[in-house]
């Protein structure tokens, strides 16, 4: 068994092999935070993807066992598949070879199907599958290419669509709200002195309603949508993995119990205040999603 310095080793080799034969004018960035992700990859090439984003998180093995031709068995902490998919943002998930020094890819949404409860905050391990990997070739980035421009074109028509309804615009108004609601609560200090217990109460009672009404604006707006179009499978698959993370620190989580005035929930302040960041950035990402240019109004930005 390897030991974790040469985990770590052989991570940062995968992670400087899927940079060096990225396309050319794909930038890579760090992450804002270290855990969940390698990377979102910006490109700012003169394509009609130009400006687009996508996340990327390499998984790297001496010699990736595999169960049949591009078939994987994947164990990953159930933290980590939360941190995916809440997140509107598409994830590349690379399996390099160090034996070969080639990766395959698939995306993050192809392991959807498998997901169970993913609120279990201790870090516990589930196993995926991984079938139909593509090989990460020059032949398999202009497949990504089509890949992403297929999935951005969909989601813009859709939400270009409930923005000619005016459905999407309730949906933008409470998330604007939620994100600044959530701000207000990281960014709040009494002045000269610790705060009281109603201060910080009433602080954790403005974060949990913010999550609350997040996820009603959002299950709402999809309803709107196409049944089982790429919006509604989008907004679903973001909404599982978002409801799941706030889980994490606030028991029990439902939107019909915090509708009532005397919902009592027990709240786990410190990862309530790790997390927070991460879903604000998470919420912000889906507003912007929301509200990009869609071909219908004549842009050729996607």
């Amino acid at each position: 068994m390897p030991s974790q310095s040469d985990s770590r080793e052989l991570g940062k080799k995968a992670e400087e092999w899927l940079a060096f034969h990225l396309p050319p004018k794909w930038n890579i960035q760090p992450p804002k935070t270290d855990v969940g992700i390698d990377g979102v990859v910006v490109i700012c090439d003169e394509t009609e993807l130009n400006g687009l984003e996508f996340r990327v998180q390499v998984k790297s093995s001496a010699k990736w066992p595999a169960l049949e031709a591009h078939a994987y068995q994947l164990r990953l902490k159930k933290s980590t598949l939360r941190y995916w998919f809440a997140s509107p943002l598409p994830l590349l998930l690379v399996l390099f070879n160090h034996s070969s020094q080639s990766g395959e890819y698939v995306w993050h949404d192809q392991l959807w199907s498998q997901l169970g409860d993913l609120s279990d905050a201790t870090g516990k391990e589930t196993t995926v599958r991984i079938e139909h990997a593509k090989p990460l070739t020059d032949e398999g980035w202009a497949t990504i290419r089509r890949e992403l421009h297929e999935h951005y074109s969909a989601l813009a028509r859709t939400f270009a669509v409930a923005r000619t309804a005016r459905a999407i615009l309730s949906a933008v108004h409470s998330l604007a709200g939620a994100v600044k609601g959530l701000a207000f609560a990281h960014l709040a200090q009494p002045m000269n002195r610790p705060p009281t217990d109603e201060q910080e109460n009433l602080l954790y009672l403005m974060d949990v309603v913010c999550h609350r009404d997040a996820i009603v604006a959002l299950s709402n707006f999809r309803d709107t949508l196409p049944a089982g179009g790429p919006g509604a499978k989008m907004i679903a698959a973001f909404l599982k993995g978002y409801a799941a993370e706030v889980c994490t620190f606030v028991y029990p989580f439902d939107v019909s119990v915090l509708s009532t005035a005397d919902a009592a929930v027990r709240i786990n302040p410190d990862r309530m205040r790790r997390l927070r960041p991460r879903l604000m950035e998470a919420l912000l990402d889906t507003i912007e999603q929301l509200t990009a240019k869609g071909e219908s109004s004549g842009d050729t930005h996607l």
